[in-house]
């Protein structure tokens, strides 16, 4: 009977912050904030061609449509920011101290009211932001690990070892 060692690659202690948690929600939601904004302009112009716009006044309402669009998006991030706030500081579980453990096994994330293993191939996607590697057990449930941490190239390079190439969203 062949035993098998567990290799560990990296230990870390940490608590997650409201910037890393801000950061992680802000690019996670990236692309519905740009549909939304998208969204308003078409109306907008619609709007404004249905109220009996003219191609004579047509500049007009293009810059006053962009004007309105970037100040429904200022608005939108500022209650975003908000809102992610308050989120963080009513759900504790985000905040609390966790011990993780990468090894070739998987990833052991430990905290004072769990102990959770995930095994490689249980991963449904591996993602890395500017600031974050994420890794996701479901589509909205998952570990966020901040790059400051852990050696990016090493953590990365472990990604690609252990997780289909399907699953990585990794940057270059």
């Amino acid at each position: 009977m062949a035993n098998h060692l567990t290799i560990t690659y990296c230990e870390l202690n940490y608590k997650l912050t409201l910037a890393d948690y801000r950061h992680f929600s802000f690019y996670h939601n990236r692309s519905h904030t740009l549909r939304l904004l998208c969204l308003y302009y078409g109306l907008f112009l619609g709007a404004a061609w249905a109220a009996g716009g003219d191609a004579a006044r047509g500049g007009a309402a293009i810059g006053l449509g962009l004007l309105v669009c970037l100040a429904i998006g200022c608005c939108a991030r500022l209650g975003l920011m908000w809102q992610i706030g308050r989120e963080f500081k009513a759900n504790t579980h985000l905040y609390e101290e966790q011990a993780i453990e990468v090894t070739d096994r998987g990833i052991r994330v430990q905290t004072p009211t769990s102990d959770l293993t995930l095994k490689w191939h249980e991963l449904l996607q591996a993602s890395e932001t500017p600031r974050l590697f994420t890794l996701y057990v479901t589509p909205d449930q998952g570990c966020i690990i901040p790059k400051r941490l852990v050696s990016e190239q090493a953590f990365r390079e472990g990604l690609q070892r252990h997780v289909e190439a399907n699953k990585l969203r990794l940057r270059s």
